[in-house]
């Protein structure tokens, strides 16, 4: 977490003559002079409203001085926070739930409450992994308009080889999602590179020569039309809004997505009218993870769970007749 600080004085008479980042070392005893003159020279200091990137300016009779900079704070203490979880499977490692879309997972920029740890935090209490970390027992996680399946580790062992279960590949994550129009092949695997997005810091995208390495499998289950298309996806990696990214790559994003789907012109004439109201009123993606499958990091039980997808997809299929 991020804050601005501002110091703004007219130089006294003891400073004038003086180097600029000397005179403010002696003001503002929080920050070193190597820190200040960092500063000063990634154009932080004003100086009678001109923008000075020498330190050794010397200060004049009646200069105004302007500093701007930033104090990188550590996050907010965690704070427990009560609401209904859905769990689907529990034991004394683990648990299994079923997220709602609209969820945050953890902590974030503008979003420190209610969240699924904070939540997850009233529910175990400290009897998770990572409890003070902001993201308590979560080994995955989906992003705030996704619903679904998400394994959450109790303590610290388990939190450890269910990771490395991750790592290596060996937990299964299968996603539904309903596309505008089309993919083909009808079974298929896209694999780019996914990174951060240089145009929209919000988004991530597709590189050739940056970013990390993102494979998606997917398959087409029903086509309503040629209009919309259920598909199923399961991640062989999984790198920050994989399935969006890489749905929308193949120029198929995924309906109700706000942030992928809406430069597309999606054609919908060929819905009936009340279908076409349904697709155009959903305002989060239509993307669950529905099924999860992994061997128990302590038992090696084979373990299997699947969640049918929320109303608002159910209502979605039911009106498309899928």
């Amino acid at each position: 977490m991020t804050a601005h600080t501002e110091y703004n004085l007219t130089a006294s008479t003891e400073m004038i003559g003086q180097r600029v980042d000397v005179a403010l070392a002696s003001q503002l005893t929080n920050l070193s002079r190597s820190k200040i003159k960092a500063l000063i020279q990634n154009g932080k200091l004003y100086v009678n409203d001109l923008q000075i990137t020498d330190a050794d300016y010397k200060i004049k009779a009646g200069d105004r001085l302007f500093l701007r900079y930033e104090q990188v704070r550590g996050p907010a203490p965690l704070t427990p926070s009560s609401m209904p979880l859905v769990i689907v499977y529990e034991d004394e490692h683990l648990l299994v739930l079923n997220k709602p879309a609209g969820l945050t997972v953890h902590p974030g920029a503008g979003n420190y409450q209610d969240t699924l740890a904070n939540g997850l935090l009233h529910y175990l209490g400290h009897n998770i992994s990572g409890p003070t970390s902001g993201r308590p027992g979560i080994i995955h996680r989906l992003d705030k308009d996704t619903s679904g399946l998400m394994i959450i580790a109790k303590q610290e062992l388990a939190h450890m080889l269910l990771s490395a279960l991750l790592a290596r590949r060996q937990i299964k994550r299968e996603y539904v999602a309903f596309v505008y129009g089309v993919p083909s092949p009808k079974v298929g695997t896209i694999a780019t590179r996914i990174a951060r997005s240089s145009q929209d810091r919000t988004k991530m995208a597709v590189y050739t020569n940056k970013g990390k390495s993102a494979v998606t499998h997917y398959k087409v289950e029903w086509v309503y039309h040629n209009t919309i298309a259920k598909v199923t996806c399961n991640l062989e990696t999984g790198r920050t809004h994989q399935i969006r990214v890489h749905l929308t790559h193949k120029r198929h994003p995924i309906v109700g997505d706000q942030l992928y789907g809406r430069s597309y012109n999606h054609n919908l004439s060929a819905l009936g009218e009340e279908a076409k109201q349904v697709v155009q009123a959903l305002r989060r993606q239509a993307l669950h993870a529905q099924r999860l499958q992994f061997a128990h990091p302590f038992t090696g039980e084979d373990m299997e769970f699947f969640a049918e997808p929320p109303a608002d997809m159910q209502h979605l299929e039911g009106i498309l007749g899928l």
